[in-house]
């Protein structure tokens, strides 16, 4: 059995640049990716009940220590003098540079970082038929082996993070685990370097090289280097070469409990640092706060996120306002919602592998009529945490139901509108104001006309505000229309308006949000659109759901009444009122003469409403009044 470095060869296939699309995902915050990405997927791999203990050490090896170091510092001056010749990329030649220096015969430490979690099965699995999470973290691209279908990794892609951190691009593997109530060691070191020729004839390697069994590029299963080898069951992931930048530890240790405070304080997940002076930093339970503290102070990592993060665990854990339920598509949902002044009105959105997933999550993220607040969501269903999973995108920092495979498309979509929606309700029902008595200020008295009572008004059309006064817009401001040129089957475009969410939107009190328009004219497939004029919606103040829909038609005849949520790139999408279940409903119209319908939505709508209106019959469709 020889055991070496070896690059197989590419075969006349493609050849790799130094430019891994992994690596370079977690690049721009390496220490941040490593400790997510590795901690994710320890806790992926834990053992019923137990709880899942990560060690980040810093420790130094001689080079003769390193296994073949002589082979893969050949393989390095060999990169860095095609990079001259061939590449003349500047960052590539420096990367080349900077990884031979690290191995350079007279080289007399090597700095290391030793990552090695306990409390987990291992990596097991069948290498020689490429199955199993072993071969997917050493020989997979874009392959997950996850056998709980709720575990946190989902792409494949996180095992690039510990790369980033290695000047040798270089990480090692090695793993502890039972089969057959046995131990069973492995062991195997991975390169992502770049395509290079073999012995300077033509011959081209793959940009990814292996340690190990040359023949198959297979896995040590005996004597495996002491250094590598686990202490008891689980996963080691040694990173040589280590760009131990100052203060690394605690970037490591901010992002930590930013990001997993939930698994730590539930007693998942303990985490312990051992920097390259000795000192040792353990998280856990009883020290999180204490942890949040310090980096805060010491402003490591993204100290924001930080501080947020402190807000959501803090939130977790008093006695503030908390609910549950059990929600159609996500199954059993919790709540946690803190009320105080100075809040930053901000929702957390957390699976059940205890690590936060979002807080700019849409829809959750623009909050007005409210009181200061944080909240904290979990969905601790297996079906839901399914459906979450299958929309997280590869950084794990946001929900995106067009991830999930198409058939699963409009479930998600649904689930992910069911979650968007209780938040809502629960944070408006506990932070809606209080109702305060109202003061009269008449030093103001001068400034602003006195209104006269509804009664004394004429011409009054009958749209009121929740205590009985009469709405009063501006009139809309007369459109030129441009000249058209003919076109045998061009389509004008829809005329609607929008409602603005008055107050606070949806919270019984804030008052009826209005708006005001005039719709467009023209033809869209086989029903003309009816233009309107000044279209107001205005809210029921006890039922978010009612809405009560003023309008001017330019035409008489029959009408079908849509609504729609106007997004930000123009386009609409129709909402399903309780006419039949289905989004529109018909009413016989007066041009020029003010109507209303009033309608009950299906679902809570928080973005603003268009009104649309098409004819039901071309031929009955007339601009004149309608005379009895």
């Amino acid at each position: 059995m020889s055991i070496d470095w070896y690059f197989p060869p590419s075969g006349g296939g493609t050849d790799a640049g130094s430019n891994n699309a992994g690596i370079e995902i977690f690049a721009g915050a390496s220490f941040e990716g490593l400790a997510r990405e590795v901690i994710q997927n320890s806790l992926d791999a834990a053992i019923d009940a137990e709880q899942v203990t990560v060690q980040f050490e810093f420790i130094k090896i001689k080079r003769d220590q390193f296994p073949n170091a002589g082979t893969l510092f050949d393989i390095l001056k060999q990169c860095h003098k095609e990079s001259k010749n061939k590449a003349n990329d500047e960052k590539e030649i420096e990367l080349f540079k900077k990884a031979a220096q690290v191995l350079l015969p007279n080289s007399k430490a090597i700095s290391c970082l030793k990552v090695s979690d306990s409390g987990t099965t291992g990596l097991g699995g069948d290498y020689e038929n490429r199955e199993g999470p072993w071969h997917a973290i050493t020989k997979g691209e874009g392959i997950t082996d996850k056998r709980d279908p709720t575990a946190g990794g989902s792409f494949g892609i996180g095992k690039s993070a510990p790369f980033t951190v290695s000047r040798l691009r270089t990480v090692f593997y090695s793993t502890l685990y039972k089969e057959n109530g046995e131990n069973v060691y492995r062991a195997q070191g991975k390169s992502i370097l770049k395509s290079h020729s073999m012995n300077d004839d033509r011959e081209y390697t793959q940009g990814t090289g292996f340690w190990g069994e040359i023949n198959g590029c297979k896995p040590l299963v005996d004597n495996i280097p002491e250094f590598l080898r686990p202490e008891e069951q689980g996963t080691v992931v040694f990173i040589p070469g280590f760009i131990d930048d100052k203060g690394w530890q605690h970037t490591i240790t901010a992002t930590v409990v930013s990001n997993y405070f939930c698994a730590i304080d539930q007693e998942k997940l303990k985490v312990r640092i051992r920097d390259e002076n000795g000192e040792t930093e353990t998280i856990e339970k009883t020290t999180l706060e204490e942890c949040f503290q310090k980096v805060i102070d010491l402003q490591s990592g993204d100290n924001e996120k930080v501080k947020m993060s402190l807000h959501y665990y803090q939130t977790m854990k008093s006695a503030g306002h908390k609910k549950d339920a059990e929600l159609p598509n996500l199954g059993h949902c919790k709540m946690w919602i803190l009320k105080e002044k100075e809040l930053p009105n901000r929702v957390a959105l957390l699976r059940n592998t205890g690590m936060l997933i979002s807080d700019r999550q849409g829809g959750t993220v623009r909050w007005t009529g409210c009181a200061d607040f944080v909240a904290v969501f979990m969905c601790d269903s297996e079906k839901g945490n399914c459906l979450l999973r299958a929309m997280e995108n590869p950084t794990h920092d946001a929900f995106e139901p067009e991830r999930a495979m198409e058939k699963d498309q409009k479930k998600c979509k649904r689930a992910l509108k069911e979650l968007v929606d209780w938040v809502r309700e629960c944070v408006n029902e506990y932070t809606k104001p209080e109702e305060t008595e109202t003061t009269s200020i008449d030093e103001l008295g001068e400034f602003f006309p006195d209104i006269d009572s509804p009664e004394t008004i004429s011409d009054d059309d009958g749209e009121r505000d929740i205590e009985g006064r009469p709405i009063y817009s501006p009139k809309p401001l007369k459109r030129v229309k441009p000249k058209a040129e003919k076109a045998d089957d061009e389509d004008g475009d829809d005329g609607g308006s929008g409602e603005g969410n008055g107050g606070g939107g949806n919270q019984p009190g804030d008052g009826p949000g209005e708006g005001g328009g005039a719709g467009g004219t023209g033809t869209r497939g086989s029903k003309p659109i009816v233009g309107l004029k000044d279209v107001r919606i205005v809210s029921d103040a006890t039922n978010p759901k009612k809405k009560t829909v003023h309008f001017t038609p330019m035409k008489s005849g029959k009408i079908d009444i849509t609504l729609a949520i106007m997004g930000d790139d123009g386009n609409t999408e129709n909402i399903s009122i309780d006419a039949n279940n289905s989004d529109s409903t018909s009413v016989d119209v007066e041009a020029n003469k003010r109507e209303l319908i009033n309608v009950t939505l299906n679902d809570i709508v928080n973005d603003s409403i268009a009104v649309k209106a098409s004819a039901t019959d071309t031929k009955k469709l007339s601009d004149e009044a309608t005379t009895k």
